[in-house]
């Protein structure tokens, strides 16, 4: 479970690429994450998923050690390929 924040999107407006990440504060107030609190989420589906950034969303999907990189720049240790996304009723 975590706050999602989409990047790049299909045609039909779903998520093909977001990041997870553990708080809402990280996801939309600008506090910056550790590596180890984000998981870069990649969707095999063309269509994408249907997220709603900020809001509370489980991702279910295969998750990955993975250390993804921004040129030289370690950006996350966690690789998940996200097949479903619900909301998370609390």
């Amino acid at each position: 479970d975590g706050f999602a924040s989409t990047h790049h999107l299909a045609p039909e407006g779903r998520a093909r690429e977001f990041v997870l990440f553990r708080t809402r504060e990280q996801c939309c107030f600008g506090a910056l994450p550790l590596v180890h609190e984000v998981i870069i989420c990649h969707v095999a589906d063309e269509k994408g998923l249907d997220l709603q950034d900020g809001v509370p969303m489980r991702i279910k999907g295969v998750l990955e050690i993975a250390p993804e990189y921004d040129g030289d720049h370690l950006i996350g240790v966690y690789r998940m390929e996200a097949r479903e996304a619900t909301l998370v009723d609390k």
